[in-house]
């Protein structure tokens, strides 16, 4: 923000704030994680049951990402809305900004599940060592990117900025605890997910069918998911037994 105010004003700078406060509505889906993630982790790790930390690490990963892909691609393309809703029209940014940076913000919070393990090594220069090399990057990349391509510019960078810091940050960890990363896992939610990018792409100039266009996109990613077998069998035992103690209880 600083370099927009300096390079093209502070009107650009309080449109990007705008759209960074929208697309930071991401990091919510994460954040009752980070409650419960290091001290269930730190009391297996603290008696060697290794594996254990390994399965609350995957599935912080999985659960959040599952429901930040539709968030994301909904914060994108009802982006003049909610910038309408929130702002007034001075603060009027594209849709790619808003989800270059709420992409960002989520690839944020999958680098800081997999800094967990440096947490519980007490590997706490190596996590200063990683953010002061991704501030320094930041830092030289909005030199030369914001004075050309403003905002935009800017979004890009943080974008970049915290990919390279999540690779790093797991690159450190697997040397230490060689958790399984969720890439199939990734990549199915990403495919789930086109029927519900297409109708916001296509769809949303039909005011009159929006809303039914959108929640048949949701459906289709949730029934995709279900196709794709991204639910173990384990997490639908667990779901019966959840629902079977609340109907038992009095």
């Amino acid at each position: 923000r600083y370099f927009l105010s300096y390079f093209w004003g502070p009107g650009v700078a309080g449109a990007y704030a705008v759209s960074y406060g929208i697309g930071s509505i991401v990091g919510l889906l994460y954040s009752p994680v980070f409650f419960v993630l290091l001290p269930a982790t730190a009391a297996a790790w603290n008696v060697g049951r290794f594996e254990e930390v390994a399965e609350y690490l995957r599935f912080a990963q999985k659960y959040p990402f599952l429901l930040a892909v539709p968030v994301i691609l909904l914060l994108t393309g009802y982006a003049h809305e909610i910038i309408g809703i929130v702002a007034t029209s001075q603060f009027v940014a594209t849709p790619a900004l808003i989800g270059c940076v709420a992409t960002a913000i989520a690839i944020m919070n999958v680098g800081a599940i997999a800094q967990t393990v440096l947490n519980l090594e007490y590997l706490s220069h190596r996590i200063l060592a990683i953010g002061v090399g991704a501030a320094a990057f930041n830092v030289a990349a909005n030199t030369v990117v914001v004075p050309r391509y403003g905002a935009t510019g800017a979004a890009v960078t943080t974008l970049m900025t915290y990919g390279l810091q999540a690779a790093a940050t797991h690159a450190m960890s697997r040397s230490i605890l060689p958790f399984p990363w969720q890439w199939q896992l990734m990549a199915k939610a990403l495919l789930a997910a086109t029927p519900l990018a297409l109708i916001l792409t296509l769809g949303l100039q039909a005011s009159a069918q929006q809303p039914a266009l959108v929640i048949i996109g949701c459906a289709s990613y949730v029934g995709l998911l279900l196709v794709f077998g991204v639910f173990e069998q384990r997490e639908w035992k667990l779901v019966k037994a959840v629902i079977g103690s609340r109907e038992g209880s009095p």
